[in-house]
């Protein structure tokens, strides 16, 4: 579903208009994804701005001539492009396969429905798109669970989580940094699922557990322990 809430499209920066223009003039989707429209929602102002879109990642350089346009990891269909001094991550929409090794997709294939690619996100917060009319693309309720402050998964969090241990850390991360609770489903499917943080490495632990650190609120770094995560 496709809310009433809108964001104008003159807030937005240049550079994001730009490429979303640009992508759409060529007969592409483009849609704004991920925290940025999150932060917008939340009336914050984003470190960075993620762009998903139908356009092949392998045409982007010829696409959006004359800005550089790096392949930053063409595996899952991403590119940034320096639009303007600034960096934009984008991503070719897709759906994935199973997740063997509890953190990485087995594959991964494009696909030119946005709620298909909404679909695989994390948490519902995250799991929005912004449209090239400005609207919000909301079908799993982030923008109500913003409101209630609430850290949710996308679907089943128990599936979430076998997907990718990390996100359980995330999980305390957000909650820490935007000072959210974790919705009462998600928090005990961690603890179901607190022994598949054995697999993540070190790095990514200690990347996860600074951030809880330098949040609003350091004290959620001992949810890590009484969830059984460390």
């Amino acid at each position: 579903m496709s809310s009433t809430v809108s964001i104008p499209w003159k807030s937005l920066p240049l550079p994001v208009r730009l490429v979303m223009e640009r992508l759409e003039g060529k007969g592409f989707q483009a849609f704004l994804v991920g925290g940025c429209l999150r932060d917008l929602l939340r009336g914050e102002i984003p470190q960075d701005y993620d762009l998903a879109s139908t356009a092949p990642p392998e045409e982007m350089e010829q696409l959006l001539v004359p800005y550089p346009v790096i392949p930053t990891g063409l595996r899952y269909g991403t590119v940034t492009a320096v639009v303007e001094g600034q960096p934009l991550e984008i991503t070719r929409l897709r759906r994935e396969g199973s997740y063997k090794d509890g953190r990485r997709p087995d594959w991964v294939v494009p696909t030119d429905n946005i709620q298909e690619d909404l679909a695989r996100r994390d948490f519902t917060v995250n799991a929005m798109a912004l449209d090239e009319n400005g609207m919000v693309i909301d079908r799993y309720g982030g923008q109500m669970d913003l409101f209630r402050s609430v850290i949710r998964c996308v679907g089943d969090p128990d599936r979430r989580f076998a997907e990718d241990a990390l996100r359980m850390l995330r999980a305390v991360r957000f909650a820490a940094q935007l000072g959210f609770s974790i919705e009462k489903g998600t928090l005990d499917a961690i603890r179901r699922s607190a022994r598949r943080a054995e697999k993540l490495s070190g790095e990514r632990i200690k990347a996860e557990l600074e951030k809880i650190l330098l949040s609003p609120r350091p004290e959620l770094a001992g949810e890590l322990l009484r969830l059984g995560l460390l």
